[in-house]
């Protein structure tokens, strides 16, 4: 049997579902195809940074969210050995860009529990319809454009325009033509603990181990999720990384929290995934178009991968309200969904050096970021801007990264007593400086800094 909309989504996650509100509402048709019947078991973000929480708003998804989850009022570092945290709250953004639209406040919590019900609240527009449990098996194309989708059973689902909205992995990118850079990072072991054992109940928590970095953020009014990055050299086995927590970690963390990750570690479920950065080669073909982790995904350290995922959605529905058909719109979403994209790529690949390196230059970067941070709260709005997905300047993001760079270089001059040689040092800060550079000048599209209203 076949059928007819003017959009089909594969992908009912928070992008697909996203898109199918952002293109109903402009008028659109949309019918979203779902493989899974429930619930989604993979772990996937949880975290929604402030921008995020403005283009909910802009969707009309943000009511649904307001309980069981958390708000978030920024991040707060502890650098260890008994110094002081450094907070970076969010109220600061409020110093680069005096309208904003709502006292800014992250959100976080379960990633089944946000999907579900941005799901529900979408299913229910006018102009939706959500298939679950119906695989998509392939593309249908005509005179050289895709025109749907293949379900199962041979049912084919005609479109004037096909959104892949299927995850990182998809087959479907592929499929379409489009090729991808895909590399595994690291993982990330999550758990989930009281909320009262957060050093900073009301932010998330950034502390740093032997093993990785350790993200802590409540979830709820009572619960708190822990998030530990974990190289690839101890090995991929659950029981392996558990055992590796144990004796790198919980041992390194204020001893409130350690006891309680020790306890849920022994007790409880240890959710476990892989990070990859995935980077296709473009994200719209003639009849098609990637959104979320489709369209490319970074480490998570910067917690932007829900964020983005909006920013998708509002990009390529404002791009086809525009008088410019869809050939055209796919074009203009294109363009401005790569600005934001490799920011944030930038913005993770930078963070991700700098907080995970042994070297000696890396270490010298990090204590100038934290120096920087503790500078001035116009530093910590600039660097906030940028993480939050406030902003998606690439000469913003340079200036911030040479600031850094500057005073990790002025340090190594002066210090004389370390047990690696000044010269040590400033060669490391030199190389990742370098390796960031190029990476910088690895492209040269340039695209608004916001997504369209």
């Amino acid at each position: 049997m076949d059928a007819h909309c003017d959009v089909a989504v594969i992908g009912g996650g928070v992008a697909g579902m996203a898109c199918a509100a952002a293109l109903a509402a402009r008028g659109r048709a949309v019918t979203v195809l779902e493989g899974h019947q429930g619930e989604d078991p993979r772990l996937r973000g949880e975290l929604i940074q402030p921008f995020g929480v403005e283009l909910l708003e802009r969707l009309s998804l943000l009511r649904e969210l307001r309980t069981g989850t958390a708000e978030v009022g920024g991040f707060a570092i502890l650098p260890g050995e008994g110094r002081e945290a450094i907070v970076l709250p969010y109220s600061d953004l409020a110093l680069n860009d005096a309208a904003l639209w709502w006292p800014p406040r992250g959100l976080a919590g379960r990633h089944n529990l946000i999907s579900g019900r941005i799901r529900a609240s979408a299913a229910a527009r006018p102009g939706v319809r959500v298939l679950t449990g119906e695989r998509v098996t392939g593309l249908l194309r005509e005179a050289g454009r895709i025109v749907g989708v293949r379900a199962g059973r041979g049912r084919e689902i005609r479109a004037e325009l096909t959104v892949i909205a299927g995850g990182r992995h998809t087959r479907l990118r592929e499929m379409a033509g489009i090729a991808a850079e895909s590399r595994l990072l690291s993982w990330t072991a999550t758990c989930q603990i009281d909320r009262a054992a957060l050093p900073h109940a009301d932010f998330g928590n950034i502390l740093f181990t032997s093993l990785g970095p350790v993200l802590v953020y409540p979830v709820s009014a009572t619960a708190a999720a822990v998030s530990i990055e974990c190289p690839l050299s101890i090995g991929s086995g659950r029981e392996q990384i558990r055992s590796a927590i144990e004796a790198s970690v919980v041992p390194s963390l204020p001893p409130a929290l350690g006891k309680a990750l020790l306890a849920s570690l022994r007790s409880g479920p240890m959710e476990l995934c892989a990070n990859h950065s995935v980077q296709p080669d473009r994200h719209a073909v003639p009849g098609a178009v990637l959104v979320g982790d489709a369209a490319g995904c970074s480490h998570p350290i910067t917690a932007s991968g829900i964020t983005s995922g909006l920013h998708d959605a509002v990009t390529l529905g404002a791009a086809l309200g525009g008088a410019v058909g869809v050939d055209g719109a796919l074009e203009l979403y294109e363009q401005r969904r790569r600005r934001f994209a490799e920011t944030r790529r930038w913005m993770a690949d930078a963070i991700h050096d700098v907080l995970t390196a042994r070297d000696s230059g890396a270490r010298a970067l990090r204590e100038a970021l934290f120096e920087y941070w503790m500078g001035s709260a116009r530093a910590r709005a600039a660097s906030l801007s940028l993480l939050s997905c406030h902003t998606s300047s690439w000469a913003g993001f340079a200036a911030e990264y040479t600031l850094v760079c500057g005073l990790a270089l002025r340090s190594c001059f002066k210090e004389q007593s370390t047990a690696a040689r000044p010269v040590e040092r400033v060669t490391g800060v030199m190389r990742t400086s370098i390796r960031q550079a190029l990476r910088l000048l690895g492209s040269s599209d340039r695209v608004p800094r916001r997504a369209p209203a």
